[in-house]
């Protein structure tokens, strides 16, 4: 269920990517020589793998970062072994590149060192780090690069990295801002001295003489709460320095000023037109998607792609997917899955951040995805012989990874054309595959049964097939890791007592924001039941319910109203208060469920309601594979 809330038009910059995301399936040890290349010079890349990593031919993928780029440029480097074990190879620094960070893979896996990466500044002719070349190794520490090339947050290492640069370069007036921001953060600093060290570097440098010296001291006179001044600072800048970050953060401020989804749609297409480039394309595209699902108006979509040039096959599956639940607009959402068949072949597409192996792994399954979506859109519409060749053509390109609605929606329609044998061998395979859904393996029992087999029979049938498919599963959630960030955040019990987020660290947490008006919420209840009666004993998982967006003022008493009828509830109860924490989660809509690894970062989320057997077994894998990393 939505919230009900009235919504507002706006973006939201999280940087994803349509791309393959892999998990820690590869482990060894890399080591980068020089440490400090000069400018100019040769890198040798030296990896060696574990003992226990799968053997097979890997490459470093090297994501570099200029002085001013906030999006890398990666390069994929081949490995080869150099008799004694190492895998070896080697890149020219290229002329711009001030940082860079490696990991190591084969296309589908990687290894990011635990998401610390391998990574170098880059030195000039006086053996001293080129200008922003610590900047950008401590804002890629962050953590808010592109999923592909993600470090884990360290503001520990950000802020000696921003310090070096500081000391290294006094007048980076960014670095300088930037370093007053983390220390406050860091809490190293209080509110009257960040004010105070804001108001010393804007007088300092009243006026930019750079694209980057702007967006620092925007970001100063933000600090300082003088928006109109922030505002300025860019204003001049995009006069000074057309085409440049400055003049694109500017553009993106104003992106929310619309006053109708019309003019929020013409916003983006505009912005999209001036900075084909940008590093938030894919943000400003799903910004689109966003808001026209929200607000129910999916026709409002169709001026705006058809502006947008080079739209990633992501974006038409998108198109396809709203496209295609509309009855008058199922013809746009075939078009669209057209478009992006072709468009997954498209290299060109590839945006900088993305290495091309993983670029095209990720296309394989988008490809997919694209077959089902016009399955579904052709089984709709009555067209069954076609829909059986989309939904064929999506798990032959899929293998494994293949959608599992898909291998759901094949078996239905072949049992109805009583093709039953086709049938039992799609279901067999979903289930082998670790793909099978609530739906198939009911199908498969009654088909197996409708051959002849007693019940007996068919789950001894069934267990060797579900054990494979436990073995996918487990690999394919490694894949699946989100590894965002930790965000923490206070709830309170019911009693009033405060706890953190943060105090759960070492343990995998399960979180379920819920209401007491949302239906699908409630009905997810007896799921979520079993599965804290699964873990209750366990010390190192944490089932926590979380109440958000009430509609009374009493919230204690709603909630404990609402137990008191339903008495069969025992796992832990906890109230956001005042909805802060779920609003930093970036949820839209209820029930939202998020499952935090040991370390606290965001691995898995899952909106909405599952059958309660999907949930129980799909939740229950996801748990054990973070327990046992």
């Amino acid at each position: 269920m939505t919230n009900e809330r009235t919504m507002t038009m706006r973006l939201t910059l999280l940087f994803t990517a349509a791309l393959l995301c892999a998990g820690p399936l590869l482990a060894g040890t890399a080591s980068i020589l020089p440490m400090q290349p000069k400018k100019g010079s040769d890198v040798t890349i030296e990896y060696r793998r574990d003992d226990l990593s799968p053997a097979g031919a890997l490459h470093a993928v090297v994501y570099t970062f200029g002085a001013e780029a906030e999006a890398p440029q990666a390069y994929e480097i081949a490995l080869k072994d150099d008799g004694s074990g190492r895998l070896v190879g080697t890149w020219k620094t290229v002329d711009g590149v001030v940082y860079a960070h490696v990991k190591v893979g084969n296309g589908s896996a990687y290894d990011t060192n635990k998401d610390r990466f391998w990574s170098f500044t880059v030195a000039g002719s006086d053996g001293r780090p080129l200008p922003m070349a610590n900047f950008r190794a401590a804002m890629a520490c962050y953590g808010m690069l592109p999923q592909t090339c993600r470090k884990a947050e360290d503001l520990d290492e950000a802020l000696e990295l921003m310090e070096l640069e500081v000391r290294t370069y006094p007048k980076n007036i960014s670095a300088a801002v930037n370093l007053a921001m983390l220390r406050r953060k860091t809490e190293q600093m209080e509110d009257a001295e960040l004010k105070a060290e804001m108001t010393r570097l804007t007088t300092m440098m009243p006026q930019a003489t750079t694209p980057m010296d702007a967006l620092g001291l925007s970001e100063a006179f933000n600090a300082l709460g003088d928006g109109m001044r922030a505002r300025q600072i860019l204003t001049d800048a995009a006069v000074r320095f057309p085409g440049s970050k400055a003049e694109e953060q500017l553009s993106l401020a104003g992106l929310g000023e619309a006053q109708s989804i019309e003019e929020f749609f013409g916003k983006l297409a505009d912005h999209l037109d001036k900075f084909p480039t940008t590093y938030a394309r894919q943000n400003i595209i799903d910004a689109a998607f966003n808001t026209a699902s929200q607000q129910r108006q999916v026709d409002k979509l169709i001026p705006f792609l058809q502006r947008v040039k080079n739209l990633p096959a992501s974006a038409h599956e998108q198109a396809a997917n709203l496209f295609g639940a509309v009855d008058s607009l199922r013809s746009l959402g075939i078009d669209h899955v057209a478009k992006g068949l072709k468009a997954v072949d498209d290299d060109a597409l590839r945006p900088s951040f993305a290495g091309m192996s993983e670029w095209r792994e990720g296309q394989r399954l988008m490809r997919a995805q694209l077959f089902f979506v016009r399955g579904a859109i052709r089984k709709a519409d009555g067209k069954p012989a076609e829909a059986t060749a989309d939904l064929r053509a999506a798990i032959d390109a899929g293998g494994n990874d293949a959608p599992a609605e898909a291998s759901a929606m094949l078996v239905d329609l072949l049992a109805s054309a009583n093709k039953k044998g086709e049938a039992i061998t799609v279901a067999e395979r979903a289930i082998r595959t670790g793909a099978a859904t609530p739906t198939v393996l009911m199908m498969y029992r009654q088909l197996q049964m409708e051959n002849g087999k007693d019940s007996a029979a068919v789950e001894v049938a069934l267990r060797p097939l579900q054990a494979d498919g436990r073995k996918v599963m487990s690999a394919r959630l490694a894949k699946d890791l989100m590894q965002a960030n930790a965000i923490d955040g206070q709830f309170t019990k019911l009693d009033g007592t405060p706890l953190k987020i943060s105090d759960w660290k070492g343990k995998v947490v399960f979180i379920d924001y819920w209401a007491t008006w949302c239906g699908p919420c409630i009905k997810s209840f007896p799921g979520l039941q079993k599965l804290y009666e699964r873990y209750k004993d366990n010390p190192n998982v944490v089932i926590a319910a979380v109440n958000v967006w009430e509609r009374s003022k009493d919230r204690v008493k709603t909630v404990q109203d609402f137990l008191a009828k339903n008495k069969f509830i025992s796992f832990p109860i906890y109230l956001d208060a005042t909805d802060a924490v779920v609003s930093k989660y970036g949820v839209t809509g209820i029930p939202s469920k998020f499952i935090l690894g040991k370390d606290g970062r965001i691995q898995f989320k899952e909106v909405g309601m599952l059958p309660e057997d999907q949930f129980l077994e799909q939740t229950t894998n996801k748990i054990e594979l973070l327990l046992g990393m």
